[in-house]
């Protein structure tokens, strides 16, 4: 399964960025992340690796791009239930950030391939919902540096 979702936000290309670049940041945004482990390599270097914990659940990113503020993407791997790529790109739209992002899924676990053909359009829901909170994240701690 593959999809496509944007997000217009209103702060510069390069605090986007920088948020988005500080994992720490990433906690305020994806629901349930307890913490983020380096494996190998450099956090955030391409061919780096590293666990996200959610407790329930792990997830291993292996970075493939690594060009902010224009592109960082990824491949993450939930062993035996599914994997997929992310890739994120920024361009600056007047005084704000376009924020766009590429998924495409495989499913391993058939549990999630029979609930996708009924819910479609549930992991795109997911991410559009990732976006909207960083975005609210993002603007709202972009304010909070504005002198009033």
């Amino acid at each position: 399964m593959q999809f496509e979702c944007s997000i217009e936000i209103d702060a510069p290309l390069e605090f986007v960025t920088e948020h988005f670049s500080n994992r720490e940041n990433q906690k305020k945004w994806h629901d349930g992340l307890i913490s983020i482990t380096p494996l190998e390599g450099e956090l955030g270097t391409v061919g780096s690796k590293c666990e996200l914990d959610y407790g329930k659940f792990k997830i291993i990113e292996t970075v493939t791009v690594s060009q902010l503020p224009h592109e960082y993407s990824g491949e993450f791997d939930t062993p035996k239930t599914c994997r997929n790529s992310m890739k994120n790109f920024f361009e600056p739209v007047g005084e704000g950030t376009n924020y766009r992002v590429e998924v495409e899924y495989t499913y391993m676990l058939w549990i999630l391939r029979v609930m996708n053909l009924f819910k479609p359009n549930m992991m795109k829901n997911q991410v559009e919902d990732y976006l909207a909170k960083f975005k609210s994240v993002v603007e709202s701690e972009f304010l909070a540096t504005k002198p009033s």
